[in-house]
């Protein structure tokens, strides 16, 4: 560097990125570390002395290059060590850079129409975003390009009938939830919501008196909770959705789905410049 100061990011900029990139399939980034703490302000380097004079190597006398770059040592006369000029102050190490979609080989990167016909961004730093949605994208496959997409946490908000025999709601997904009572719990019509039910795509699904949802030959887990009882409203609250899917060889599509059975995925559209 020439410049008589300098930041770190001059220094990536005009060594780092360009040479690490024209030599390897990754291109790095300069950028503050996520979730640090980091607000702004960079390194910034002032030189002590004369800039190193460079100048274009030249043959020898035998014909062959020689390089005739000075280093400092030769341009600043030589003084008393009492004169010695002090050594710059020790810097911390320049942020890290975070790795990019580049890094990572084809990528999710960019803006989809999703399977609900919403217009959906992924952006380089994670961030999956569908509307009011702010899920987090990850490569957990590297050979075979496939990505999770995690979801929040599925709330089904129901309200039972007046006589406790059926229920009736949705999630915030848009997802509808209906259900009617095969039995009852131990605690009977005291119970509320407790007991078994039959769940509209078949499923039967047991409400404990404790506050657990348990489906019928599934792992899946929830929990629901009393919102108003002179209401009857409830919320079963199901774990994150998290959605499984292959990018397509042309990095133009996603298939797959989640472990709810829901298919799920979608097809990239015009890039969407500004928003990565």
């Amino acid at each position: 560097m020439e410049d008589k100061s300098f930041s770190a990011e001059m220094l990536f900029e005009r060594y780092v990125r360009v040479s690490v990139a024209g030599k390897s399939e990754q291109t790095p980034t300069y950028s503050p570390i996520r979730n640090s703490g980091h607000d702004s302000g960079d390194f910034v380097f002032t030189r002590m002395g004369a800039a190193p004079k460079t100048t274009v190597a030249k043959n020898d006398d035998r014909g062959r290059k020689s390089d005739t770059r000075t280093s400092t040592q030769d341009v600043v006369p030589a003084q008393p060590a009492s004169r010695q000029p002090a050594a710059p102050p020790q810097s911390a190490p320049a942020p890290a850079a975070n790795p990019t979609s580049a890094q990572l080989g084809p990528s999710i990167v960019g803006c989809w129409t999703w399977f609900n016909n919403t217009r959906a961004v992924a952006r380089s730093d994670g961030s999956f975003v569908d509307g009011t949605f702010n899920a987090r994208w990850a490569l957990v496959n590297p050979a075979q390009q496939i990505f999770t997409i995690t979801w929040p946490k599925s709330v089904d908000r129901v309200t039972l009938s007046a006589d406790l025999q059926h229920m009736n709601g949705g999630n915030q997904y848009g997802f509808a939830l209906s259900a009617t009572r095969t039995a009852w719990s131990k605690l009977g019509a005291m119970g509320g919501i407790a007991g078994t039910w039959l769940w509209a795509n078949g499923v039967s699904v047991t409400l404990d008196p404790n506050g657990s949802v348990i489906p019928a030959g599934s792992p899946l887990r929830a929990h629901w909770n009393l919102v108003d009882a002179a209401q009857r409203t409830y919320t079963i609250v199901w774990p994150e959705p998290v959605d499984t899917l292959t990018l397509s060889p042309d990095t133009l599509r996603l298939t797959g789905g989640n472990q709810y059975g829901v298919t799920t995925g979608g097809t990239k559209t015009a890039p969407c410049p500004g928003v990565y």
